[in-house]
């Protein structure tokens, strides 16, 4: 029986993002899925959690291997990193499960700061359980992975296109709200109608501004109009006062 992609969440209370972490997640991919792993580093650090989700109101701190490093030797590094990140986020692929960078850090991570705290997220491929005889190519989860984690539970970002897609948006914005709930230790549901009730307070927000704008500029339309109306009812006024002027000194020079 294949295992839920989209879990409501794996922990059972709130986690911390705070000290002594200073990475809310390290990013753990293969180097052939580079895009996606751009994309969702800055969908996350983009990130700003509602004032009543009950979580540290600031961005999210991710770091990816890739953009982070400083040129300090890879293992001393990795290590170091990884036992400050709060999350390990891995991304599944048949590319991933054959990365040996990917297992190490899988281990590494699972060793300084639990099996708990790792989220698979399913790019390509498929769980280890589903596929069929003679297509073992298409495992998608790396085998340290399965060795702490039995059977993980991923979050589905299958078909995502690096173009067109957006991580947060459409057809993916459900699994973009499991991989908050794992990251920030709650239901789905609570930050799906936490979000939810955000994003209808800004299009309110939003509504009101429009009309307020409106009702200015058709306030200003009436009194551009009315304005002219009286810049016409006294130019006609004072060409009336001119001919009657010009009447009476014709007919005084008579």
């Amino acid at each position: 029986m294949s295992p839920p992609l989209e879990p409501e969440s794996r922990f059972d209370a709130r986690v911390s993002l705070d000290a002594p972490h200073t990475h809310d997640a390290f990013i753990s991919y293969s180097r052939k899925n580079r895009d996606f792993a751009q994309r969702l580093e800055k969908a996350l650090e983009d990130y700003t959690p509602p004032k009543d989700l009950g979580v540290p109101h600031r961005h999210l701190e991710i770091f990816r291997d890739e953009a982070d490093f400083t040129g300090v030797e890879y293992h001393d590094s990795v290590e170091s990193h990884l036992k400050r990140s709060a999350k390990l986020i891995v991304i599944c692929s048949p590319d991933a499960r054959k990365s040996s960078y990917v297992a190490d850090e899988i281990r590494r991570f699972a060793r300084v700061n639990g099996p708990a705290n790792i989220i698979p997220v399913l790019l390509e491929g498929v769980p280890n359980n589903e596929a069929q005889p003679g297509n073992e190519g298409s495992l998608a989860f790396p085998d340290a992975l399965c060795d702490v984690l039995k059977m993980p539970l991923a979050t589905s970002f299958r078909g995502f296109g690096t173009r067109g897609d957006r991580i947060d948006r459409g057809a993916y914005e459900g699994p973009w709200y499991s991989l908050l709930a794992n990251l920030y230790g709650l239901p789905r549901s609570v930050v799906e109608q936490r979000e939810k009730r955000r994003q209808m307070r800004r299009r309110r927000t939003w509504v009101v501004a429009v009309a307020t704008l409106m009702a200015v500029l058709l306030v200003l339309l009436v009194v551009t109009f009315l304005s002219r109306q009286e810049a016409v009812r006294e130019r006609a006024l004072a060409e009336a006062r001119g001919q009657t002027n010009r009447s009476l000194l014709y007919v005084a020079n008579l």
